[in-house]
């Protein structure tokens, strides 16, 4: 077999794809003959898969059930059959009481996954309102045992409600919890009714989906402005409604049926290629530095025997240069941390055939790429990155600013973050360049300059100002090396480079003040066939007034795509040094119930006299109290409703790719970035975000994944038995926290042993290379992070700290009763505890557990604060503490039984208070050792470390800076904190809603009664969209009061489904809502919380 070999180098980046040849895999079943149903606009394609439907049962080779409860009813495997040459789905009146249910329907599910082709099935839905008949596509999550959250396209052929038998929709839409985007819907009005059989169609390309009827186009989408994956195939039916007009199911039609006569896919014989789907599918690619995800598919065709070429990706061993998430599924990522040329070398073998490629990558910046692949029929498949030309870094770098268009793509903005360029850096050149659908480079025509007209950019948008540069204004073309010098505040002379023929010009003003973050650029397209428009706003010029230069090519908007490439050199930034490092310590899961804060039975000696040398926030509050969404808030300087992030599963930026992350604000103003331990949540530790790796070469080799588990072989059996078990009993669903092994153990090992004390070496050894670095030329501060996971589940730590403790007089929890009066959705059923082991998955915990379990809590954080006293007294021999700031954090609190809860997850004061402390040079003496009543919030850290550092704080920020209380503690305040959590009653422990197959587990029994406890309370209010999906608890603690308001996120303006009002003054504990006994302030409160944060900033 040979291989064709091309280069490809696009944008700094350089492909070198392998080829093979000749025809797709076959499904032996399929007709290769057959062809999409009557039509004659879609050529080129051969079938590839089907299912006709020509035996008596559904073929579980092809297919798999689909099950659970959705909408109206239960999807049963029994309501599916195959006869007479038809897939059946049986749709019946049928209570399933564990689901709540008075209907079920079914459907089924390919094995296989898709993507590019066109696809074919006929449908006949059944007559009578209330059954969603669908011909879709999705991947799905549970089988490929995806984390909850993971973004899913969706496409939808044929979605029929049999509302009206003369309409159905076509779709295609993002799901994502908190942020469901739709790319193209469109209501179809065939003139046949479609309790007839009817054939549905859909082609999917890179560039486009269209939807067919009969052989006839109905509907197109663009299929560029969002990103693919591949999906299985849904024939589904079940009880709901689509549109406004279904009021419920028509039971005088039942029994009924959904059939379907086939399934058909049809691909084209695959081009040799690799394949770039992001940013704009099969096109082109583009390098950023900004978390740019870039979906590569290797795609090869057949061998003479038929039989594509399956790739497993492998971790690459070697010095870390490219480090892989996930070396099992079919989607990998490799971050290539410096820049440097690579090789990805390919290989696979099939009978005596041994086949092979190499594809050259070179990288101008750090970059995160994301590999997919199939597989289908070699063996021994093998695919390894290796560095073969260290690039040595010679202090220039490249820096690629990809435009975002905002806005329609007729008219919109462009936006590039000048921010990320380093402090102390010198521009040597800024080139403007245009990426187009055929690649970087295309001839687009002159790019001419033109007066500006004030027409031009009207109807961009609000708030963006108009150009005051008119007909008279003079301009002169720039070719010159004119340097712009970026230290932070001023700007010097900016220039735009002269580059591949196409001349940029700007006004003679070229002087700029940097106090905006972005340069931005307003677009315009003219009328069809005329020029497209650019308008490029600079910073602020000293007179106060923006600078403007048009430009104009002779290309249609759609197809062009503007690229900011910046030339830097680094220097050394001398007025940095004089900025202070920062030590940032966070911790898991920690309460506020150390000895410091009054404990009594908490041994934290080492916490404890930070806390006398530092400021102790005595009324800190996080934005919500689990940890994904917490450390979002904390490290972007956002809330949690901004930035939508309010369960575990979401990623940063999936939802805010341009947001400016407090250690990439710290990096791009001239500090050493580096982490060690849990600082972002699990899963999204934004490696990008980071301007440098820790010391790992001055450890000895340790896996990493080891110390996060058990040390006793014992546990670990357990834990692995349990596993097996579980999934045995309940299927792929098991992964997502079933077996967790046992809470607890007490090992006699050292303290690196265990996760923690690894991490607090690494964070020593790293801290040593910086303090060194200091005293060097390069001299720069450092913005050093150290996380500790424990005191989270499970809670193990070194024998030595549970031995610090009388087991009989540690103090259990004296209120384990839900507060009086309150509602039942704001607590959990400490679902986190109960996957562990030994742990009882319904009723009350036995005492002696529960005293094990608070031990073992204690055991941990004992264990974490002797791994602080470490780091702190390894600054202490460093001899930079005088000029450290130390903040010390931990992301929420936790119930041990208070409430009858164990875990976070509430509203409540145990969940969202937390210790916090800080110690800075520059407080004053009245604050050394002092504690503040002031309320605090997590989200003041990110502006507080900026004040404390002399650099300038981001716009978007939603925190105040705590460094006036540094000076003074005693002054007033603000004058409420702010927190949230959706219903913790009917969320996992992630906070993730409900999935319907957490009810086929051991939770069942648990969720049932929870959802009693709310029904047998709110009666007709009982909404299980509403309360498992809508609502949202918003809390807000005075200095007197906790006020908490159940507010559907679905009517936010309507009154609220439920009040909560604890009185600190003379019920700390929160043992009884006495809101209805208190309207007046109810009231008063209520428009307290509706004025927001900002209405209760300090005055």
């Amino acid at each position: 077999m040979n291989f064709k070999l091309a280069s490809i180098a696009i944008a700094g980046l350089a492909f070198l794809p392998f080829i093979s040849a000749d025809s797709p895999d076959i499904d032996p079943a399929s007709d290769p003959n057959v062809q999409p149903y009557g039509n004659t606009d879609v050529h080129g394609y051969r079938l590839t898969f089907s299912d006709e439907f020509e035996g008596t049962e559904v073929d579980e080779s092809k297919w798999y059930y689909r099950t659970g409860a959705k909408l109206w009813s239960t999807q049963l495997p029994a309501n599916n059959s195959v006869s007479d040459g038809l897939f059946r789905i049986h749709l019946k009146k049928e209570r399933v009481e564990k689901n709540d249910t008075d209907y079920t329907g079914g459907g089924i599910i390919t094995h296989k996954q898709f993507r590019y082709g066109y696809y074919e099935a006929t449908m006949k839905a059944p007559k009578g309102q209330g059954w969603h008949s669908s011909f879709w596509m999705m991947r799905d999550a549970v089988l490929e045992e995806l984390p909850p959250g993971t973004i899913h396209i969706e496409l939808d052929p044929a979605e029929n409600d049999s509302s009206d038998p003369y309409h159905y929709q076509i779709d295609s839409h993002r799901w994502l919890p908190a942020d469901h985007r739709k790319f193209g819907t469109k209501q179809i009005h065939p003139s046949v009714p479609l309790y007839e059989f009817q054939v549905y169609g859909m082609e999917f390309t890179p560039e486009v989906l269209r939807y067919f009827f009969n052989g006839e186009l109905v509907g197109e989408t663009d299929a560029s402005i969002f990103a693919h994956n591949d999906v299985n195939v849904w024939l589904t039916c079940l009880a709901g409604k689509l549109g406004k007009k279904t009021t419920g199911v028509d039971e005088s039609q039942l029994p009924s049926q959904t059939q379907y006569q086939y399934f058909r896919f049809f691909e084209k014989s695959p081009h040799a290629s690799v394949e770039i789907t992001s940013p704009n599918p099969g096109h082109s690619i583009l390098v950023s530095d900004t978390d740019e995800h870039i979906d590569l598919t290797a795609q090869v065709s057949p061998t003479e025997d038929g039989l594509e070429i399956d790739l497993e990706w492998k971790k690459l061993e070697g010095p870390g240069e490219v480090s892989f998430a996930d070396t099992t599924s079919a989607k990998t990522s490799a971050s290539f941390s410096k820049p440097g040329h690579y090789i990805l070398e390919c290989s696979a073998t099939v009978g005596t055939h041994r086949t092979a490629a190499e594809v050259n990558i070179s990288v101008d910046a750090p970059v995160l790429l994301e590999l997919s692949h199939k597989a289908h029929g070699y063996n021994n498949p093998a695919v390894h990155i290796r560095e073969t030309k260290p690039t040595e870094n010679a202090g220039q770098d490249n820096h690629f600013m990809i435009g975002k268009w905002q806005g329609k793509r007729s008219r919109g903005l462009i936006e590039w973050d000048l921010d990320r360029i380093p402090a102390g850096s010198t521009i040597e050149s800024v080139d403007l360049s245009f990426w187009s659908d055929e690649g970087l480079g295309k001839e687009i025509g002159s790019i001419e300059l033109r007066e500006l007209e004030g027409s031009f950019v009207e109807g961009v948008g609000d708030g963006w100002r108009l150009p005051e540069i008119g007909s008279g204004a003079s301009w002169v073309s720039r070719t010159g090396k004119d340097t712009w010098k970026n230290e932070g505040g001023d700007f010097g002379k900016q220039s735009l480079s002269r580059i591949d023929g196409y001349e940029l010009e700007t006004p003679t003003r070229k002087t700029f003040k940097s106090t905006k973050r972005f340069v931005k650029a307003a677009q315009r397209a003219f009328d069809a066939g005329k020029p497209l428009g650019l308008v490029l706003i600079s910073p602020e010029t000293e007179a106060g007034k923006n600078a403007y230069a048009r430009f104009a090519s002779n290309d249609t908007p759609a197809n062009l795509r503007p690229v900011l490439r910046v030339t830097y050199s680094r220097g050394t930034d001398q007025a940095s040094m004089k900025k202070p490092n920062v030590l940032f310590i966070a911790i898991d899961d920690l309460r506020a119930d150390l000895g410091c804060y009054g404990s009594d039975i908490a041994i934290t000696p080492n916490i404890d006299a930070l806390a006398s040398q530092g400021l102790r926030f005595d009324n800190a509050y996080c934005q919500q109290a689990i940890c994904g969404p917490s450390r979002a808030s904390i490290l972007t300087g956002a809330r949690p409703d901004t930035i939508g992030i309010t369960h575990n599963y979401v990623k940063i930026r999936d939802l805010n790719p341009d947001i400016l992350t407090l250690p990439e604000h710290f990096g791009n103003n001239g500090y050493d970035t580096v982490y060690a331990g849990k600082i972002y949540h699990h899963g999204d530790m934004l490696e990008d975000t980071w301007n440098r790796q820790p010391s790992r070469h001055k450890l000895d080799d340790k896996k990493v994944s080891e110390l996060k588990g058990f040390a006793l072989k014992e546990n670990r059996d357990v834990t692995a038995k349990s596993k097996k078990e579980m999934f045995e009993k309940y299927g792929p669903v098991s992964r997502f926290g079933l077996a967790m092994g046992p809470p607890y153990e007490a090992a006699d090992v050292p303290d690196n042993r265990y996760i923690d004390g690894y991490h607090t070496d690494l964070a020593i050894a790293t801290l040593e290379d910086l303090v060194a670095e200091q005293k060097g030329s390069n001299a720069k501060p450092f913005f050093l992070a150290l996380g500790m996971n424990k005191p989270h589940l499970n809670w193990i730590a070194p024998k030595k700290y549970w031995d610090l403790y009388e087991r009989d007089k540690i103090p259990m929890a004296t209120h384990t009763e839900a507060p009086k009066d309150g509602p039942a959705m704001g607590l959990h059923a400490s679902f986190e505890l109960r996957v562990r082991h030994y742990i009882p998955k319904e009723g009350d915990f036995d005492p002696e557990l529960a005293r094990t379990l608070k031990h073992s809590y204690l055991a941990c954080t004992s264990y974490v604060d002797a791994q602080i006293g470490r780091m702190i007294d390894a600054l202490d021999e460093s001899g930079v503490r005088d000029n450290t700031v130390i903040i010390l954090w931990s992301d929420h609190g936790f119930h041990l039984g208070d409430m009858g809860v164990w875990g976070k997850a509430t509203n409540y004061e145990l969940a969202t208070r937390v210790p916090f402390i800080i110690w800075t040079p520059s407080m004053s003496e009245a604050a050394q050792g002092a504690s503040t009543d002031a309320l605090v919030e997590l989200v003041d850290m990110y502006p507080t470390l900026c004040d404390l550092a002399g650099i300038e704080k981001p716009e978007h920020l939603e925190g105040y800076s705590l460094t006036p209380l540094l000076q003074n503690p005693d002054r007033n305040w603000k004058k409420a904190a702010f927190s949230q959590f959706p219903n913790p009653a009917l969320r996992e422990w992630g906070a993730f809603p409900l999935r319907p197959a957490m009810r086929e587990t051991f939770f069942g029994p648990l969720i049932t009664e929870v959802e009693g406890r709310i029904k047998e309370q709110f009666g007709d209010q009982w909404d299980r969209d509403l309360f498992e999906n809508r609502l949202m608890g918003y809390a807000m603690r005075t200095d007197r009061y906790r006020f908490i308001a159940w507010i559907d996120r679905g009517s936010p303006d309507a009154d609220p489904i439920a009040i909560e009002l604890y009185d600190h003054k003379n019920d700390p504990q929160e043992t009884r809502n006495i809101a209805k006994r208190r309207p007046k302030v109810v009231s008063k409160l209520l428009a307290q919380l509706q004025t927001g944060w900002k209405g209760n900033l300090p005055n």
